[in-house]
């Protein structure tokens, strides 16, 4: 096979700094790893049978072996010429020399074989004649919440630790090295190993460990690599990498060699939605709805609707305890705004609340399930099963960037953190099946579609250049037309046309719509000053609910947005938008 042999002498001092060049009485020199070629067996004049070791020095000459059996030692006369000519003892190279088998058993300390796959030992021109092996492998990583959950003893993490899924087509012995990438401190890590069916596909869950007895452990060491080697029947096997405490984090690569075919891949669960984390609230109003009325139709607008501030306040003066008001901030209820709206208007009708209040009791439920060491705090370890138990089937990559947004510094989670999870999940599965109609589980982004919104932003952005530009050279018409134009052919290009008619032309809106249409087209006949007295009465009823996040976009535009962004001007803009707290950034 494609594997090379070297041994070494270490002490324990050496042995954890490999530093030193002190040689022993033999010639043998501590600290170098020894190239191990061949063992030949002799037989001296006298019937003596003795095993030889051919090792090479690294160094070449210099650390010239002095012991029996060494290049020119008396013993080479013992056995018959035919024997030194075969074992080449005239011709060695610089560096080789035979040494007894039981004086190689009492000078080195360790042997440390090397196994190369077909690609790497090409390089090598003493194994190109070799039975080459067969290697997969497969590069990860443990992180904390994701994939850090700690080896077998820890049960209730044990199962979120990357699961790879070994294939052998025949009973074979294998090779599984665990190589650490840890610069600093190195982790004490190590493997398990289960018997699996072939035909697994997705990830293994908690249960499926506590009911079965592993079949292979590697030893947990802080040392750089573990390996293990072990024969297996065909069949399928489950691998466990692990780092031996929960919650460290570290990359790694996992190899296994075989000397026949073999296969390797990560189990993984595809993300889907079981169930909708949406809850409607039942048809027929109770008691516990018209609690909520009066408090709501005090904030809300002359249409009955309430935007993300009003959302804000009526969260605080509902929800009944400090750990669930945690999702009662504006981040969260802008968020809320965004998935629970469905008429683009940015506010929230009656209905949407009990909707929304329907669903934080049963996402409360939910959390409170899987936070059993103390009240209003989760694990990160445990999100992926309390977002499963919402309606959220997540795999790795997506979980990754939720703990990402949402851990916190202690690797915990608030209920706030955890309710803005669910509303990003819910938007972004509303999105890709708005996108796939046939639900195959796959979708076509184009690149027109992209290109449309980076043209849409870019004509709003210039039409209210425009305008402005428009309003601060009296008016001009012609400015004021163009700047029109281009702010409707953006917002069409953003939402897209159907969005657009559905936005201006809701029946709550006409008089809105009529407004800002109607000052368009009066702009567009030749009277700027009184179209753009209509047509922004119309833009404050249409807007209203967007303004912060107007005033937001309007910043960003170029040169507009340094004279928004002026000391004075920018204390105005913010009591406009209803945040006095916002930081422009």
């Amino acid at each position: 096979m494609t594997s090379l042999i070297t041994c070494v002498v270490h002490n324990n001092q050496q042995h954890q700094l490999r530093a030193s060049t002190e040689k022993l009485a033999n010639g043998i020199q501590m600290g170098i790893n020894y190239r191990l070629y061949a063992i030949e067996r002799v037989e001296t004049f006298s019937g003596e049978a003795v095993q030889l070791v051919k090792l090479r020095n690294p160094l070449g000459p210099g650390g010239e072996y002095i012991g029996a059996w060494a290049r020119g030692g008396l013993e080479w006369d013992e056995i018959p010429a035919m024997e030194r000519e075969r074992l080449a003892v005239r011709n060695m190279a610089e560096g080789e020399f035979w040494i007894s088998y039981s004086d190689f058993v009492k000078t080195f300390t360790h042997l440390e074989v090397v196994h190369l796959d077909a690609e790497t030992s090409r390089d090598e021109p003493s194994l190109h004649n070799k039975h080459t092996w067969q290697m997969k492998l497969y590069q990860g990583s443990w992180r904390r919440g994701v994939t850090a959950g700690g080896c077998r003893n820890n049960q209730e993490t044990f199962h979120i630790n990357p699961q790879l899924h070994l294939i052998l087509s025949e009973m074979e012995e294998v090779i599984v090295s665990l190589n650490q990438h840890s610069i600093m401190e190195l982790k004490v890590i190590g493997f398990t190993a289960y018997t699996l069916p072939k035909n697994s596909t997705e990830s293994i869950n908690k249960q499926f460990f506590k009911k079965n007895k592993s079949l292979v452990n590697s030893e947990y060491t802080n040392s750089r690599q573990v390996s293990h080697r072990c024969q297996l029947e065909q069949g399928g096997y489950l691998l466990v990498p692990t780092t031996f405490e929960p919650t460290q984090e570290t990359s790694f690569t996992l190899r296994v060699y075989s000397s026949k075919p073999l296969k390797l891949k990560l189990l993984d669960t595809p993300p889907s939605l079981m169930k909708s984390a949406i809850v409607k609230a039942p048809p027929l109003e109770g008691k516990g709805f018209s609690q909520y009325e009066a408090v709501f139709l005090q904030l809300a607008d002359e249409h009955r609707t309430v935007n993300a501030f009003e959302l804000q306040e009526l969260l605080e003066a509902c929800l009944p305890n400090d750990y669930i008001k945690s999702c009662a901030c504006m981040e969260v209820c802008r968020q809320v705004v965004l998935t629970m709206d469905s008429s683009g208007s940015g506010r929230l009708k009656f209905n949407d609340f009990k909707d929304l209040m329907c669903s934080l009791k049963y996402w409360q439920a939910a959390f409170k399930n899987h936070t059993k060491e103390k009240t209003g705090i989760l694990k990160a370890e445990r999100l992926r099963d309390a977002l499963l138990e919402v309606g959220f089937q997540l795999n790795t990559d997506v979980l990754s960037i939720l703990i990402l947004r949402y851990m916190r510094k202690d690797g915990t989670l608030r209920f706030g953190d955890f309710v803005s999870a669910i509303l990003h999940l819910s938007d972004a599965f509303g999105i890709f099946e708005s996108k796939d109609p046939l639900q195959n589980g796959t979708i076509k982004l184009s690149l027109a579609e992209n290109f449309f919104i980076e043209i849409g932003v870019g004509l709003a952005g210039f039409g209210i250049s425009f305008l402005f530009l428009g309003i601060l050279l009296f008016f001009d018409k012609g400015l004021l037309a163009i700047g029109n134009l281009l702010f409707i052919s953006g917002l069409a290009c953003v939402i897209g046309p159907r969005r657009t008619l559905s936005f201006f032309f809701q029946w709550h809106k006409i008089k809105a719509s009529a407004s800002f249409l109607g000052g368009v087209l009066v702009v567009l006949m030749g009277w700027p000053i009184v179209g753009m007295i209509i047509e922004t009465y119309g833009f404050i009823l249409l807007f209203s609910g967007f303004l912060p996040v107007a005033i937001s976009f309007l910043r960003r535009v170029p040169i507009l947005g340094t004279i928004l962004n002026m000391p004075g001007l920018s204390r105005i803009l913010n009591k406009i938008a209803g945040d006095t707290n916002r930081t422009t950034v």
